[in-house]
């Protein structure tokens, strides 16, 4: 009787579930005009979670340009498994060209994208970048 005096207490309680604090980290860059930088961000795509670039970069009047992005298997071999092995992780890593001199914050945001931002795990990372 107990337990089910508890299930109906969560299933018609008023409160909310509390939201998983994100991770922030922030990164200073230093570069130069028409220097490249590569941001590198761990992954694991096969559970469903990705980064999220949330810059908006004008291309004509933007401080960094992106010029390559690609992803690399951190292990591509575990003993005689396959190297697509589900939860094994990926390096993303982005190529910017600096353009002109200023500062910009690049951010990332690790999440499933089919939820809505606030839920469920996430990381965020900030880039603060200076072009001198």
């Amino acid at each position: 009787m107990l337990i089910i005096v508890l299930l109906v207490e969560l299933c018609y309680s008023n409160k909310t579930p509390t939201a998983i604090e994100p991770t922030t980290m922030v990164s200073i860059l230093n570069t130069k005009v028409n220097d490249t930088f590569d941001i590198s961000l761990q992954s694991q795509l096969t559970t469903g979670y990705m980064w999220v670039f949330k810059t908006i970069l004008d291309n004509e009047e933007s401080i960094v340009k992106i010029i390559n992005e690609s992803f690399q298997q951190d292990n591509p071999q575990v003993g005689n498994y396959p190297v697509d092995v589900i939860g094994g992780t990926e390096t993303y890593t982005v190529t910017f060209i600096a353009r002109k001199k200023g500062t910009i914050d690049l951010k990332y945001i690790y999440r499933r994208v089919w939820l809505k931002e606030g839920e469920g795990y996430e990381e965020i990372r900030i880039f603060h970048v200076n072009v001198d």
